[in-house]
């Protein structure tokens, strides 16, 4: 279950135009993105105020119940739920719409959906290295969603003001994603260089139906591309300190 709404959501104010290169956003399909133009979004301390209040709420949910699905050790539970929120709202104002999963239940998104906008399933992660911008997954079943988009804190201890980066489809990920680790653990990455402009999402026909989670994707592509399977046997190693 989604829901709509929520602090930070509304007809797309707080939003303006900053160009990184110039140029028309490619077809999502085949993104070999050398050109992208990043979405600045604004919040106010009162909007942050809340998404903090909602991270803490879904956080204590959690609590010695739900293991968090930890990307980065160096950050808390609370710290990584409050900046997935804000990359969330701010991809959402952006579009002036979309469901922000946040009422999906103890275990959340289930690491597959965090908005469904134009009726497509998307997950959006927030990258804290502006000097190095990619956009990852790091679960295999979050493969499970259509669309995924990219986020930028360009300063990650003040998120008033994040850069909404580009998108790509499922199709563009597998196509363009390579394996990457930065001394964290190991995950599936594409650079920002390779992502479609987010004004190019709006040229996407609508879909008529909402999509579910568990038909969007008919085969399991972790089971069958090769380094997907080197993906999961590498942090299983690291997970057994094999790494």
């Amino acid at each position: 279950m989604t829901r709509r709404g929520g602090a930070g959501l509304g007809s797309g104010r707080g939003t303006r135009e900053a160009t990184r290169t110039s140029g028309p956003a490619p077809p999502p399909d085949d993104a070999q993105g050398t050109e992208t133009t990043a979405a600045v979004v604004v919040f106010t301390t009162e909007e942050l105020a809340g998404f903090l209040k909602e991270a803490r709420g879904r956080n204590d949910r959690k609590v010695g119940r739900v293991k968090n699905a930890r990307v980065d050790q160096r950050q808390s539970d609370l710290e990584m739920n409050f900046r997935g929120l804000v990359a969330e709202y701010a991809v959402s104002r952006y579009y002036g719409e979309g469901a922000v999963a946040g009422a999906l239940g103890l275990r959340g998104d289930g690491g597959v959906e965090d908005l469904i906008i134009r009726g497509y399933v998307c997950q959006v992660k927030l990258n804290t290295h502006p000097e190095n911008p990619y956009l990852y997954i790091t679960k295999m079943n979050e493969l499970r969603a259509e669309f995924f988009m990219l986020v930028v804190a360009t300063d990650p201890q003040d998120l008033h003001e994040v850069h909404y980066v580009g998108f790509t489809s499922r199709h563009g990920f597998l196509l363009n994603g390579e394996i990457k680790n930065w001394g964290y653990g190991s995950r599936f990455v594409i650079p920002a260089i390779m992502l479609c402009a987010p004004t190019g999402f709006l040229l996407i026909e609508k879909k008529s139906t909402l999509a579910s989670p568990t038909r969007i994707l008919p085969g399991r592509p972790w089971e069958t591309d090769a380094r997907l399977l080197q993906l999961a046997e590498l942090q299983r190693n690291e997970r057994e300190g094999k790494a």
